[in-house]
C-alpha cells in the first residue's frame, strides 16, 4: 500500500469579513482553506508542492495546542490543515493579543519544508492590543546588515544604448532562447553596474525612550483589560511624557546635524537647497482674495 500524498492547498484566505459563497458575516480575520483532492501530478506540481513555506500573521485562530485558553472553529481548522500538510505551527509561549476579557495567542506562523530551527517570542514595542512577534530562524550563518540598492536610471539607459547592435535572424527555437538569455544578461548587468548599494539608516533611540515605550505599552494593556478611568489617566501621562522625550530627542539630533555641516564640503549648501525645495500650499481663501 503506497502512502497518500500531502493534500495541496489551492485556495486560502487570511483576511476579510464576508464569505463570498453564502454572504454570511464572518470574523474580521477569517482563515479559510480548501484542499485539493489527491490526483496524478506532474513533476512541476510535485516540485511546487515541496517548496518552503513560511506564512506568519494574525490568523485569529485559537487553539490549546499553541497556548490559548480555548479552541475555536478557525483554530481547529488550522490545526487539521497543519497535520494533513506536515506543517508546523510556530507560536510564542506568551499571549500576543490582550482584551478586557482574556489573553490569547493568535499571531503565529505556519511553517513547512524549512529545516532550520525556528523560535518565536513576543516583544513590547507597539501600543496596539497585539504584541509584535519576532521569529528567529537559526540558519547557522551570520546576520547581514540590510542594504538597499539605488539604481541610476540615466546611467542604465546610457549603458543599454552603448551595447553593440546585432543582426538577429533566428533559425530555430534554440536561437530564440539564446537571444533571450543574451538580452536578459545585458539588462541585469546594466542594472547592477548603474546603481550602488546604500546602508539602511536605523533610527537611533536612547535606552530611556525604549524603557518609556515599554512602560506606555504595559499601561495600555492594563487599561485595555480594566477600562478603569485611573488606568486611562496613567496611560495618558505615560504617553505625554513619551511624546515630550521624543520631541526633545529629535530637536537634539537636528541641532547636532546642523553643527556638523561644513561649508567647505558643500553639505551646508546642499541642506539649504533641500530646505528651500519645500513648497507650502497657499490656502484657497488667500489665493481667491488676491485673484480678484
Amino acid at each position: 500500500m503506497s502512502p497518500s500524498r500531502t493534500p495541496q492547498c489551492y485556495n486560502s484566505q487570511s483576511f476579510g469579513n464576508m464569505d463570498p459563497t453564502g454572504g454570511k458575516l464572518l470574523p474580521k480575520c477569517f482563515f479559510h482553506l480548501r484542499l485539493k483532492p489527491p490526483s496524478k501530478e506532474s513533476p512541476k506540481e510535485g516540485e511546487k508542492r515541496n517548496r518552503a513555506v513560511f506564512a506568519a500573521g494574525d490568523y485569529n485562530a485559537k487553539n490549546r495546542k499553541w497556548n490559548c485558553p480555548n479552541t475555536c472553529k478557525i483554530g481547529a481548522q488550522l490545526a487539521r490543515f497543519a497535520d494533513k500538510t506536515d506543517a508546523k505551527i510556530i507560536a510564542p509561549d506568551e499571549p500576543t493579543h490582550y482584551n478586557n476579557r482574556s489573553a490569547s495567542t493568535i499571531d503565529l506562523a505556519l511553517v513547512r519544508n524549512i529545516k532550520c530551527r525556528i523560535t518565536a517570542e513576543t516583544i513590547n514595542e507597539l501600543s496596539s492590543d497585539h504584541l509584535p512577534v519576532k521569529f528567529w530562524l537559526d540558519t547557522g550563518s551570520p546576520a547581514e546588515n540590510s542594504r538597499k540598492f539605488i539604481p541610476n536610471w540615466k546611467m542604465f539607459k546610457r549603458t543599454i544604448l552603448a551595447y553593440p547592435e546585432i543582426d538577429y535572424n533566428p533559425a530555430d527555437e534554440t536561437d530564440i532562447d539564446e537571444e533571450v538569455r543574451r538580452l536578459t544578461n545585458e539588462i541585469v548587468t546594466a542594472y547592477q553596474e548603474s546603481g550602488k548599494w546604500k546602508e539602511n539608516k536605523r533610527r537611533e533611540t536612547t535606552e530611556e525612550i525604549r524603557e518609556q515605550i515599554k512602560t506606555r505599552n504595559r499601561l495600555r494593556k492594563i487599561w485595555q483589560r480594566t477600562r478603569h478611568p485611573a488606568d486611562k489617566n496613567n496611560l495618558n501621562r505615560a504617553q505625554n511624557y513619551l511624546s515630550k522625550m521624543q520631541y526633545e530627542r529629535e530637536q537634539k539630533n537636528w541641532g547636532s546635524y546642523i553643527e556638523s555641516l561644513d561649508p567647505a564640503e558643500g553639505s551646508l549648501w546642499e541642506t539649504g537647497k533641500n530646505i528651500r525645495k519645500i513648497n507650502l500650499e497657499t490656502p484657497h481663501s488667500y489665493r481667491l482674495h488676491h485673484s480678484l
